[in-house]
């Protein structure tokens, strides 16, 4: 990783409390993508994760290593309600990510020529994904397509795979409203809730 210009990722994200049991966590998704695109011999530029995780603190009055989350830091409050009963604050985890390849907004397109190979790209990688990891990206928007320059080329690159879903997990649960509101689907607006409900697919990514 010496002389390699990386990306560090430092959010906190929705998560469930045991991390072994956190099907939605970016660091597995990434690191499945890896594995299985490593070797793939289509020409396609993915999220390499070159380190990750939820992240720890020492405390001082102790010395314990806890995991950094809404729960450690709210303590007693986490577990209070409001007057209906209900948990104010939802559970996140704060993960921290180490990745590349580098890339800049959409807008640092310089054509329009570049602006279509940069989400053809983008959008051959959200397929092989699909394909070979099972995992179906949710959140597709300008926000979460780079634009890569590598080896004299430009190419477009996916990330941020914290609204991911497998789709093995998305057969057995409920579907959810998701991703960014002004790209979202008119299936995911108006039949992701209630009895009528139906699942999303890889169409409601592409839709945007």
């Amino acid at each position: 990783m010496f002389g390699r210009t990386v990306v560090i990722k430092d959010a906190w994200t929705y998560a469930v409390e045991d991390s072994k049991n956190d099907t939605r966590d970016e660091v597995n998704f990434l690191q499945l993508i890896n594995e299985k695109l490593s070797n793939n011999a289509d020409d396609i530029v993915y999220p390499e994760l070159l380190h990750g995780g939820r992240a720890s603190f020492k405390c001082t009055s102790t010395g314990h290593i806890i995991e950094d989350t809404t729960a450690s830091v709210l303590g007693n409050l986490f577990e209070s309600r409001d007057i209906d009963g209900n948990y104010p604050t939802s559970f996140r985890a704060r993960k921290r990510l180490v990745m590349g390849p580098v890339g800049e907004p959409l807008k640092m397109t310089k054509s329009f020529d570049e602006l279509v190979a940069v989400c053809a790209d983008a959008m051959r990688c959200h397929n092989a994904i699909l394909q070979h990891c099972g995992i179906l990206h949710r959140d597709i928007s300008d926000n979460n397509i780079l634009v890569v320059r590598m080896e004299g080329r430009v190419r477009g690159l996916l990330i941020d795979f914290d609204n991911a879903i497998t789709l093995t997990e998305q057969s057995k649960t409920r579907p959810e409203r998701t991703g960014t509101f002004p790209y979202m689907s008119i299936n995911n607006l108006l039949n992701s809730t209630g009895p009528d409900a139906v699942p999303r697919t890889a169409l409601d990514d592409w839709e945007v």
